[in-house]
C-alpha cells in the first residue's frame, strides 16, 4: 500500500535530519552504547530510530517469515524478561539457523557507514556487474571490528521501467532481491541481462547507509520518472534537489549565473500531475530539502546563508516554470468537501500546502495565502497558510493580521500557540533574531514550560539555519544565554536542545570561529547541570 511507502519516506527523511548528524559528529555513539557519563543524554535518534532500523534491517536479511518465527521465539522464551541483545539475535539465529555473528556488529558501531556502488554492462556477453564497497566516514571512531553485514534490496530496470532478469550471479550472496555485502568490497556479476540495466538500489531504504556516489543526474531522473520502489522514486527526485541547490548556492558564492535544468522542472510538473501517485506521496515528491539537508550532503565549510539564496532560487525557477500545471492541481485539491479525518483527505491537504508554497512565489502570493487562511476549516490548512504568509512575506500587512487573528482565536490553547510561536522562529531571515528576542520576553513564553522552550529555542536553534547561524554569533549567543537559564529549571531539555549545535564544526571558518567562542563561554559557565556540561564537553572536543 502507498501509505505505507508515504509512511517509511518520512521515516527516513526524519532518520537522515535528526540522527545521521548525530552520527556523523562528536555526539556520535553506538546503539548500544558500552560506556557513558550521564545516561539522560543517550535518549537519542541513534538508539531509538536507528536502533528500530536495525530491526527492519534484520527482517530484510531473514525474510518476512524467518523474522517471524524469530519473534515468536523471542517471545516465547523472553516475555515478561528484560531480555538483552545478544538473547535477542539468538532467537534469529536460532529460528532461522542463520549466523548473526556479524550482523550484530551494528550494535557497537558509531557512525553511518557508506556504500559506494558502481555497475558496467557488457552488451556482448549480456553480463551486468555491480560492485559495493563499505566504510565509514573519515575521522568517525570506529567501536566495533567491521566489516558488517549490509543487505541492499536491489532491482535491475529496463529502459521501460520494468525488471530484467539475469540467468544466475556470481561473487556473493544474492537473494530476494537482496544483495547481501558481508566485506569491504564485492562485486556481483549478474548473467544473461538482455539490456543495460538501470540499477535500482536500496530499495525501500534496506540499509542505515548513504551511497557515494549518488546516482548520476541522468540515472535519478530515470528512476524518478520510473522506479516502482517509493522510496527510492522519492529518494532520487530529492537527490536531484540537492545537486541542483547545491550546484545553484555554489553559483550564487561564485557571482556566476546558474541555469536550473529543464528536465528536473518537467519532472516536478509530470508528479504534481500524476492521480496514480495518491496525494500525500506527490507532496512528498515535490517538497523540497531543508538548508539543514543540504548542507549534511555538503558536508564542511557550510555557508547556510549561501544555501538558502541558492535553494531559494531552484524553487523560484521551479514555480515560474511550472506554475501553469501545479496551478490545475492545486485547484483540484483545494476544495470545499466537508472535512474528515481520512488518510485521503490528509494527503490532499499536504499536496495543496506544498503546491500554496510554490504558487505563492508568483505576482498574487500574498492574496492567494490570506484567502486560503481566511477559508480554511481545519488546522492544516489553516497553519499552512500561515506559514507560506509568515515565510514569504514577513513583513507584508496582510501577514500581520493573520498572524495576529491567529493568535487571537488560539491565544488560550498552549499547544497550538506554540505553533504560531514556531512558524515565526522558523522565518528564514537575519532579521528574524529580534522577532525571537521580543517573543522570548513577552508574556507568552516560559521556560518553565518545556514545549514552549522548544517551541521557540529549539525550532529557531534546529529549524532556522539561517537566523541562527549569523556570521556574527549574536544567535549563538541568545541561544546559550537562553540555554543557561533553562539548564537551571530543566537539565535534561536543556541539554537536548543545545545539540543543535553539534555540527558546529562543519561550518565555514567565520561562524565556525562564532559558534566555538560561545561554546568555550557557555562551558565556562559555573554550576551547569551534569546533563548540559556532558554535551558541551563533547561538542568541543570535536
Amino acid at each position: 500500500m502507498r501509505s505505507r511507502s508515504v509512511k517509511r519516506v518520512a521515516d527516513v527523511r526524519a532518520l537522515r535530519a535528526h540522527q545521521f548528524p548525530e552520527d556523523a559528529g562528536p555526539l556520535a555513539h553506538p546503539v548500544r552504547p558500552r560506556k557513558y557519563r550521564e545516561i539522560n543524554n543517550f535518549y537519542t535518534a541513534t538508539v531509538y530510530e536507528k536502533g528500530a532500523e536495525l530491526v527492519r534491517m534484520l527482517q530484510t536479511i531473514l525474510g518476512a517469515d524467518g523474522f517471524r518465527a524469530g519473534i515468536d521465539l523471542y517471545f516465547d522464551r523472553h516475555d515478561g524478561d528484560a531480555a538483552t541483545i545478544e538473547q535477542f539475535l539468538t532467537c534469529f539465529a536460532d529460528a532461522t539457523g542463520t549466523d548473526l555473528v556479524q550482523f550484530a556488529q551494528w550494535y557497537d558501531f558509531a557512525g553511518t557507514p557508506n556504500v559506494a556502488i558502481s555497475s558496467d554492462y557488457d552488451a556482448r556477453a549480456k553480463k551486468f556487474t555491480v560492485t559495493a564497497s563499505q566504510s565509514l566516514r573519515s575521522g568517525v571512531k570506529q567501536t566495533g571490528t567491521g566489516p558488517m553485514h549490509i543487505p541492499l534490496s536491489f532491482a535491475l530496470l529496463g529502459s521501460d521501467g520494468s525488471h530484467l532478469s539475469w540467468a544466475h550471479v556470481k561473487g556473493g550472496d544474492v537473494q530476494d532481491g537482496v544483495i547481501h555485502l558481508r566485506e569491504r568490497r564485492q562485486t556481483f556479476t549478474f548473467d544473461g541481462v538482455a539490456e543495460e540495466p538501470v540499477l535500482s538500489a536500496l530499495r525501500g531504504f534496506s540499509a542505515p547507509v548513504t551511497r557515494i556516489p549518488e546516482a548520476s543526474a541522468q540515472q535519478a531522473a530515470f528512476l524518478a520518472r520510473h522506479d516502482d520502489d517509493d522510496f527510492n522514486r522519492w529518494d532520487s527526485v530529492n537527490g536531484l534537489f540537492v545537486r541542483a541547490m547545491t550546484e545553484a548556492s555554489t553559483a550564487q558564492q561564485e557571482q556566476r549565473r546558474y541555469a536550473l535544468d529543464k528536465n528536473f522542472t518537467q519532472i516536478m510538473a509530470e508528479l504534481a500531475a500524476d492521480k496514480q501517485l495518491e496525494p500525500a506521496f506527490r507532496a512528498l515528491c515535490l517538497t523540497p530539502p531543508t538548508v539543514s539537508e543540504i548542507a549534511r550532503e555538503i558536508g564542511r565549510a557550510i555557508d547556510p546563508l549561501g544555501i538558502h539564496i541558492g535553494r531559494e532560487h531552484v524553487l523560484d525557477t521551479i514555480s515560474a516554470q511550472c506554475a501553469d500545471a501545479f496551478d490545475v492541481v492545486f485547484k483540484s485539491v483545494n476544495t470545499h468537501e466537508a472535512f474528515e479525518p481520512s488518510a485521503d483527505q490528509a494527503g490532499k491537504r499536504s499536496l495543496k500546502a506544498i503546491l500554496l508554497a510554490y504558487l505563492a512565489r508568483g505576482a498574487e502570493g500574498v492574496t492567494l495565502g490570506k484567502a486560503l487562511f481566511d477559508d480554511a476549516d481545519n488546522m492544516t490548512d489553516r497553519l499552512a497558510s500561515l506559514t507560506v504568509l509568515a515565510h514569504q512575506f514577513p513583513d507584508h500587512d496582510e501577514t500581520k493580521a493573520a498572524l495576529d487573528a491567529f493568535y487571537e482565536r488560539y491565544r488560550d490553547e498552549p499547544i497550538v500557540l506554540d505553533k504560531w510561536i514556531s512558524v515565526q522562529a522558523t522565518i528564514p531571515s537575519e532579521d528574524t533574531l529580534e522577532r525571537v528576542e521580543d517573543l522570548a520576553s513577552s508574556p507568552v513564553f516560559s521556560l518553565n514550560n518545556p514545549n514552549r522552550a522548544r517551541a521557540l529555542l529549539g525550532a529557531f536553534s534546529s529549524g532556522n539555519p539561517v537566523a541562527f547561524n549569523q556570521a556574527n554569533g549574536d544567535g549563538y549567543a541568545f541561544f546559550c544565554d537562553h540555554i543557561v537559564r533553562l539548564d537551571a529549571i530543566n537539565p535534561q531539555v536543556s541539554a537536548r536542545l543545545m545539540t543543535a549545535m553539534r555540527s558546529w564544526n562543519e561550518l565555514e571558518p567565520v561562524r565556525r570561529n562564532a559558534a566555538h567562542e560561545a561554546l568555550e563561554a557557555l562551558a565556562s559557565r559555573p554550576n551547569l547541570s551534569r546533563d548540559l556540561r556532558d554535551i558541551v564537553g563533547r561538542m568541543l572536543s570535536a
